[in-house]
């Protein structure tokens, strides 16, 4: 557990004596905690060491030494060289305090110049409480600062760790429910003591992805199906058609999921990332089938078989042959992840792309494909020709102009008696005018749709 920006004495103590005890609190709860034992404080044995009980820990020299250097310098302790090796190197050293200031905390001058020193003491026989090997790397260091260590020399400790142990962790499931615990733990107390409290373990970096699993795959597969939606809609101009290619890449998407689940491929970074890679060559088999239907003649069944016969072969031999060549390598592969992660995802994608672009997808464009481009557009004018035909018949005026503005032809006149006709829409100055060839052909056409040959030689008429 680390925690950052401590300002010392005595809110340092607090801060981290309040720590502390949370810790040992969820000790006692290991079943749900996953915390075995109540951290290792360095601020108990840092006190510990530089109090004047321990005379043999925290030791200052009087005189200036060959062996320790000026006046001042720190004296390791008796069973330690130098001192164990000449007894006089070490004879004018005495305790760093003759007694604890008032509250038995150090003072801020006390700590800045003797935190160095614990952490720099090796433990021994005469004095077990340095802080050497246990805590050398439990504070941040600083090399501009004076003292050595990140913030100190303002009266403030930037960040520091505080070492406990989680309980036996033998499944991959333990490993995440650990992780998972020790976030709820240290994000309830950032909110109680208001410092940055987080976990940290050598497992931790491995074991992290799997806490998002679930919105790590919506993100990864969601938007890459809704940008390819938006990109089918933009250049197909369809959004039946576009509709058809979403609904054939999650069901794609949904059979690659069973088809992990039976391959024994687990949901990691990496089965996603190529669940990702897999969505984008699942629309290679669809959507040339697709715009091949789109831009086809004829009623369904006939676009699709076209489309069929059009993009079948390139979809055959230019996708799946290829990426299954590609594949079937991999299942020689030594390592592990390349056969499980990659041969069998990818095999898994390329029978699944290769049924739906050739098989299912083209049955569901035979019932319920877009209609075809120049279907589109044959089936527009001749809306519009009906639009005219009908308001000629029945001497609408409204109806006749707004049918008029959609073919492109200026508004019609009206006879005397209010009604209006073809022969009068063509009066101009006296002189009868032929109807645009494109009105003319509309109202032959829905004449003959409407009562056959004969008034459709009427009406061109």
């Amino acid at each position: 557990m680390r925690k950052r920006e401590h300002h010392f004495t005595p809110v340092l103590f607090h801060c981290c004596n309040a720590a502390n005890t949370q810790v040992s609190d969820a000790s006692m709860t290991p079943a749900t905690s996953y915390i075995a034992s109540p951290a290792a404080s360095w601020i108990d044995d840092f006190l510990s060491w530089i109090n004047p009980s321990l005379p043999t820990c925290c030791r200052i020299s009087q005189s200036d030494s060959p062996q320790l250097g000026p006046k001042g310098s720190r004296c390791p302790p008796p069973d330690q060289p130098p001192c164990s090796t000449n007894a006089t190197a070490c004879a004018d050293c005495v305790s760093c305090l003759t007694e604890m200031p008032p509250g038995g905390r150090p003072t801020a001058e006390q700590v800045a110049r003797f935190l160095p020193w614990f952490l720099d003491a090796v433990p021994s026989e005469g004095c077990a409480k340095g802080g050497a090997g246990a805590y050398n790397n439990a504070i941040q260091k600083d090399t501009s600062d004076p003292t050595g260590i990140a913030g100190l020399s303002g009266g403030v400790i930037t960040a520091s760790a505080f070492r406990t142990y989680h309980t036996p962790l033998n499944h991959q499931h333990d490993f995440i429910a650990a992780l998972s615990a020790a976030r709820e733990f240290t994000e309830k107390a950032s909110q109680e003591l208001g410092l940055n409290v987080y976990p940290y373990s050598i497992f931790h970096i491995f074991f992290e992805q799997y806490l998002d699993t679930r919105r790590s795959a919506a993100m990864l597969v969601g938007l890459p199906m809704l940008a390819v939606f938006c990109v089918a809609w933009l250049f197909t101009g369809t959004l039946w058609g576009s509709a058809i290619l979403l609904a054939m890449l999650v069901s794609m998407m949904l059979q690659l999921a069973g088809a992990m689940y039976m391959a024994g491929i687990e949901v990691n970074a990496v089965s996603l990332v190529n669940l990702a890679m897999a969505l984008g060559i699942s629309v290679e088999f669809c959507a040339h089938v697709l715009h091949s239907f789109c831009v086809s003649h004829g009623s369904r069944i006939t676009r699709a078989k076209t489309a069929l016969v059009k993009m079948g072969a390139p979809v055959t031999s230019g996708i799946t042959l290829t990426k299954f060549a590609g594949v079937v390598v991999l299942a020689f592969a030594r390592t592990q992840i390349f056969e499980v992660y990659y041969f069998r995802l990818y095999l898994a994608l390329v029978i699944l792309g290769a049924a739906h672009g050739l098989v299912l997808l083209p049955v569901v464009l035979s019932r319920i494909g877009p209609p075809s481009w120049s279907d589109r557009g044959v089936q527009g004018s001749q809306d519009r020709s009906s639009m005219e035909l009908e308001a000629s018949s029945s001497g609408d005026r409204a109806r006749l102009d707004s049918a008029a503005a959609a073919a492109g032809v200026p508004g019609v006149p009206t006879t005397a008696d209010g009604t209006a006709g073809v022969a009068a829409a063509g009066m101009q100055d006296g002189r009868p005018e032929r109807l645009p060839s494109v009105a003319a052909s509309g109202m032959a056409a829905s004449a003959a749709a409407l009562g056959g040959p004969e008034q459709a030689a009427a009406a061109e008429e």
